[in-house]
């Protein structure tokens, strides 16, 4: 992998650039804590960027990112859940 700044190649387990000093910020953990965020609001979202945070992090051995996206996909499953069991008896059709 190269630094995405100034290009030199970086050591494997990097987490900033030894040339320019720019944080080298991997792939899939941004979008795990955007899953587990959408998880709580929108559940459907918080699944789908869970799966895509898990997947990016098992290709570039990203541990936080896929433990990001599993808890974004547990929580999204747990909300249906709840929403399936609980949610439908807060709307009332006028």
């Amino acid at each position: 992998m190269n630094c995405k700044k100034c290009g030199k190649e970086l050591e494997k387990g990097e987490n900033t650039c030894s040339n320019c000093g720019s944080s080298i910020e991997k792939k899939g953990t941004k979008c795990g804590i955007v899953g587990i965020v959408f998880a709580f609001l929108i559940s459907i979202v918080g699944f789908i960027l869970g799966i895509v945070a898990t997947v990016k992090g098992a290709k570039t051995k990203n541990k936080t990112a896929v433990i990001l996206g599993v808890a974004a996909i547990v929580i999204s499953i747990v909300f249906q859940i709840i929403w399936a069991k609980y949610g439908q008896n807060y709307i009332k059709p006028y």
